[in-house]
């Protein structure tokens, strides 16, 4: 991104080169020193000067109409002779022209960007409200006749604060403060040294230059500087002390810590702020510095302000400890329960004031070492250090804390009617556009980091990271940017070790994985599958959900507590050392924690992964999650001892499959399981015995049904005896029958024989088959039927012989000669029963 245009100055310098008497002598001195002054700020790209020596009306007109400077003018300063109503110009010849203020301020007023006029003449404060009136935020004006040495000393003191890049209010308090520590006696303050008829002199009670703003501009606009106008936040702050860069400029997930701050950007505007809220010596004693989680506040007190300070202040930085709370962090900080006077003594000492950053303010409320107590404790060493402000320390308290504890801190503060002004509140909000466009490009903004990393951009990346990040709406831009420039240094690096270079393709690649917090979650979990235990079974995100804190914040772990609570999975320190190498979790609490032990500590990598892993871990379903979320349901049953209802066998089975993805069982919660196993043991044993039971009854049933099913085999065999024996003797009678017709009726004893369905069920039977078979057999034809033959039979004397066909028709034949006797018509069911009928002796079908 281009760097806008630097804002303009514009000096005129008006004198009166005809009349002897009104020339201002040290006109063109203060025009020397001022361009001096101004030089450095120019050089440093802060502003561009334009001077207009022996200054027309028109020249003056003509510079904030040339397109070169339209609406980039920030300061337009006039020295020379003037009044309450008018400004004296110089004419084309060298006279005095006069210049009507009202006039001037409506042109004045409709000059875009305008941010001061400075009327260094005589009496001009009747200008100042036509000016503010036009729309002119800040006007410096006097009440009187001055002198000109004097207002050549206050222009060149101002402009040197301001070059230095000083706000605009402070640059004036300095220059008047400079110029009246050199004015000694009773030398007249508002009178000239030299005598000058315009405008006379009057009243010499007060000092004549005075700084008016705008109604509703008085803090922004006393505030406004150079560097902030030209985007140099940091210009004229002190320098940062020498050090080493550090081996990477990208921290992933860790703060910025003091060795670090070469490569903080994104955070000039807040530093700034904060180093002038803190080093303002009529500033407030406590300054307040809050934001949302994720926004970089920790990094910013560490790696932006501590640095800075280092060379005037004393500074400690204390995050709270949690063994011992805000008054007790402080405490040991200063060496001394009485913190007002160990202050005060170490500033005598060091001779220099005491800066104390206490971060992580907000724990006193959420996770107080007694309720009330701490918060209680902490407002006596507020009211002993800065109640009485004669005793105060010169150095400030910075407290550092989440944006939703603001009320509670301010109500604090009012409660030891401590002093509030707005100015000493410092929100930190998410990075913007701009600072993601320097944080991208700032380890290859300058030669000796370009010399240490070997970095380049691509000139549009910048843009399109910022602009990315700003339309996914991301609430944790600083921690994620951080994760993608990581991720990138460490893809450029591989593949050009000495010259890393920041591609749009690279960014491409990377950006498909995905920008957001979760998505670099879900990525880090997709990398812990070479150990699928340890993820599918749920217990990485027990790992992490144990250090965070119900209020979606990271918790410091020692590894005591860590073994402790997963003293049934041997393999935990290698886990808890996989997820610090994936940056999940990081080595150690904040610096300056006490410790109880020298045992080693763990947390989130940020506080901006507590809120994930949080609800992933309240929606898993995963079996360590399932397991302690059934245990959880029946805790309250069996806590200190007592008995409640049992698991089912389902939820049982859940609760051991889920043992080695869940922290260790409680003893209550033991003594449920156990008695769950028992109860589920019994009943598998009373199931046993009801399917036994079941079997033994099934096995009756299959007797009883084999009982009953021989009982009817051996009824069935009866009944298949009592035919045959029955068959049998109708064999015989047929057997008698057919031996009495053998003699005279060969033929119908052959039939008769025929009838016998077993033959060799009785001898004679079998015997007399044998006979007709062997006999000759009368063979004689019939023939007329048309269809083929139901049923014949034969009369009782065997002469004749009737036969059914399905022609419909029966025929009475001659058995002897075959010719017909008789026909009969009809149906055939009805021809074969007048057949049978007629026939008389045996129905024989064809």
């Amino acid at each position: 991104m281009n760097r806008p245009p630097v804002p303009v100055v514009l000096f005129a310098f008006a004198n009166n080169r005809v009349d002897p008497g009104c020339y201002l002598r040290n006109l063109p001195e203060e025009q020397r020193r001022v361009r001096v002054a101004m030089t450095t700020a120019e050089k440093s790209g802060l502003c561009e000067i334009v001077e207009r020596s022996d200054a027309t009306v028109d020249e003056v007109f003509d510079v904030f109409l040339d397109a070169r400077y339209r609406d980039r003018v920030a300061i337009f300063h006039f020295s020379g002779h003037a009044g309450s109503g008018k400004l004296w110009f110089e004419s084309p010849d060298g006279a005095s022209q006069i210049v009507h203020a009202k006039g001037l301020a409506r042109f004045l007023g409709e000059q875009g960007g305008l941010a001061l006029v400075f009327l260094n003449g005589c009496s001009t404060q009747g200008q100042v409200q036509a000016l503010l009136d036009a729309g002119i935020p800040v006007v410096i004006a006097t009440s009187q006749a001055i002198r000109d040495s004097v207002a050549t000393e206050l222009s060149a003191r101002f402009y040197q604060a301001l070059a230095a890049g000083v706000p605009l209010g402070s640059a004036f308090a300095d220059a008047t403060s400079a110029v009246q520590a050199a004015l000694t006696g009773d030398l007249p303050k508002g009178t000239y040294a030299d005598s000058h008829p315009h405008p006379p002199g009057v009243g010499q009670e007060s000092w004549p230059w005075d700084l008016k703003t705008a109604p509703g501009a008085e803090e922004d606009f006393r505030r406004w500087s150079l560097p902030g106008v030209a985007q140099d936040l940091l210009f004229g702050l002190p320098s940062l002390p020498a050090m080493d860069l550090p081996r990477s400029p990208f921290k992933h997930l860790a703060p910025f810590a003091r060795e670090d701050a070469p490569v903080f950007f994104g955070r000039g505007r807040e530093i700034r702020k904060l180093y002038e809220e803190v080093t303002r010596p009529d500033g407030d004693p406590v300054v307040l510095l809050f934001g949302p989680t994720g926004a970089g506040k920790s990094s910013l007190l560490r790696a932006g302000l501590l640095p800075r300070l280092e060379a005037t202040h004393e500074v400690h930085y204390l995050p709270r400890d949690r063994a011992l709370g805000l008054a007790g962090t402080l405490a040991r900080a200063l060496g001394d329960e009485d913190a007002g006077a160990a202050w005060r003594r170490r500033e005598e000492t060091a001779g220099k004031p005491l800066t104390v950053i206490l971060d992580q303010a907000e724990e006193a409320w959420t996770r107080p070492l007694a309720p009330g107590g701490e918060v209680e404790g902490f407002a006596a060493v507020l009211r002993t250090l800065f109640a009485v402000r004669e005793t105060r320390p010169k150095g400030r308290l910075v407290l550092g804390f989440r944006k939703e504890w603001l009320a509670e801190v301010l109500q604090l503060l009012d409660a030891e009617k401590l002093p509030r002004a707005f100015q000493a509140l410092i929100e930190v909000n998410h990075l913007d556009r701009d600072a993601i466009e320097e944080a991208v490009r700032g380890p290859a903004s300058s030669e000796r980091l370009r010399g240490q990393y070997g970095l380049e951009v691509d000139p549009e990346l910048p843009a399109l990271i910022a602009g990315d990040l700003i339309e996914q709406r991301a609430a944790t831009i600083a921690p994620i940017l951080q994760i993608l420039l990581t991720q990138m240094w460490t893809a450029a690096k591989a593949g050009q070790p000495a010259s890393p270079r920041f591609t749009l393709d690279l960014y491409e690649s990377l950006k498909r994985r995905g920008l957001l917090l979760d998505d670099f979650l879900d990525q880090k979990l997709r990398e812990l599958r070479g150990r699928p235990e340890t993820v599918d079974s749920g217990l990485v995100l027990d790992l992490l959900f144990f250090h965070t804190t119900p209020l979606g914040t990271a918790e410091t772990r020692s590894a005591a507590e860590v073994a402790e609570r997963y003293r049934h999975i041997p393999e935990i320190p290698k886990l808890v050392k996989q997820c610090q190498d994936l940056y999940l979790l990081a080595e150690g609490g904040q610096e300056g924690e006490a410790k109880e032990s020298h045992d080693s500590t763990t947390r989130l990598a940020h506080d901006t992964l507590a809120p994930l892993v949080r609800r992933r871990f309240e929606s898993s379903d995963l079996p360590g999650q399932r397991a302690q979320r059934i245990l959880q349901q029946r805790a309250e049953e069996w806590t200190g001892g007592r008995t409640g209802e049992t698991l089912g066998e389902h939820d049982l089975a859940r609760v051991e499959e889920g043992k080695d993805g869940m922290r260790a069982r409680t003893p209550d919660e033991e003594r449920l399981v156990a008695a769950s196993q028992r109860r589920v043991a019994e009943s598998r044993i009373q199931v046993e015995r009801r399917r036994r039971q079941r079997r033994l009854l099934q096995l009756a049933a299959v007797v009883a049904v084999a009982l009953i099913l021989g009982a009817a085999s051996l009824s069935l065999w009866q009944w298949q005896q009592a035919r045959a024996a029955e068959e049998r003797a109708r064999d015989r009678a047929y057997a008698a029958l057919g031996n009495n017709l053998e003699e005279d009726h060969q033929t119908e004893a052959a039939l008769v024989a025929l009838e016998v369905r077993q033959p060799d069920s009785t001898p004679t039977a079998e015997s007399l088959l044998h006979k007709a078979l062997s006999d000759s057999v009368q063979i004689t034809t019939l023939t007329g039927h048309t269809a083929a033959v139901q049923a014949a039979s034969f009369s009782p004397d065997g002469t004749r012989v009737v036969t059914a066909s399905y022609d419909q028709t029966a025929r009475i034949w001659n058995a002897a000669t075959g010719q017909p006797i008789a026909t009969l018509t009809g149906d055939a069911e009805g021809v074969a029963a007048a057949s049978s009928t007629e026939g008389g002796s045996r129905v024989i079908p064809t």
